[in-house]
């Protein structure tokens, strides 16, 4: 077997020690053929490793940071006033409850000023694509940025493994604030209509198994002696088996 990508050494120690897979050591993600998993288990399954993504590039020089503190401070305070402005609907309006033409004006050029400043593009309910390239990035943490790399890898293997016998799971390592979040979800599992949504979305997916394992991005350390650790097992097309390791 040939490690060659962040995080493979740990995950197959995890998956093998912790979780008590027995790994095919002989099988090598060797790139003779498109799409190679990173692994697979004695049991044939193959299994893909990757991490949750995250916009912390705010170290990178652009215009904002190379401005004085003083000029710095004006640019997110003002940024902040419209976030605010925009949270609170704090605008007026005509008597037929429409804004003012002044401050539909000022509507516009406050969701400018956020999506320039942090990133967030209130327009749209999201942060840019290119957010970390704003003023000042903020990472996002959520179980949602769990969800995107399942269904960006199911995409990516889709082809391959839907007309086969064979199957593969996934191994995503993520920080406390997003295995948080998945947890929350299944806890009001009866309660939030989002938990429905995230599920459905795990199990439209090509893998068999999700694993979701937690990772110190501020440390860039692993933990494969007791790592916290979700697992979604597909049951059917319509049904997943949550437990918790750790």
């Amino acid at each position: 077997m040939s490690i060659v990508k962040k995080g493979e050494q740990e995950a197959f120690e995890i998956l093998e020690n912790i979780i008590g897979i027995p790994m095919d050591k002989e099988y090598c993600d060797d790139n003779s053929e498109a799409k190679m998993p990173d692994f697979k288990t004695q049991t044939g399954i193959f299994v893909e490793v990757t991490h949750t993504h995250h916009n912390l590039n705010s170290s990178k020089p652009n215009k904002f940071s190379s401005k004085s503190d003083e000029e710095k401070l004006q640019t997110l305070s003002k940024a902040w006033a419209s976030r605010e402005r925009i949270v609170n609907l704090d605008y007026e309006r005509t008597a037929d409850g429409e804004l003012t033409p002044d401050d539909q004006e000022l509507f516009k050029k406050d969701v400018v000023a956020v999506k320039n400043t942090f990133g967030f593009d209130c327009s749209k309910g999201k942060y840019t694509k290119k957010h970390e390239w704003c003023d000042c990035p903020t990472a996002v943490f959520s179980a949602d940025n769990i969800l995107k790399d399942v269904e960006d890898k199911s995409k990516n293997y889709f082809e391959k493994f839907q007309h086969t016998q064979e199957k593969i799971s996934l191994f995503v390592f993520a920080i406390k604030e997003e295995i948080d979040d998945v947890e929350g979800l299944y806890k009001q599992r009866h309660l939030n209509g989002a938990t429905t949504v995230f599920f459905r979305r795990i199990l439209s997916s090509i893998f068999k198994t999700v694993y979701i394992c937690e990772y110190d991005l501020i440390a860039q350390k692993y933990n494969t002696t007791n790592p916290r650790i979700i697992v979604l097992d597909r049951i059917s097309d319509t049904s997943i088996n949550y437990r918790t390791i750790n």
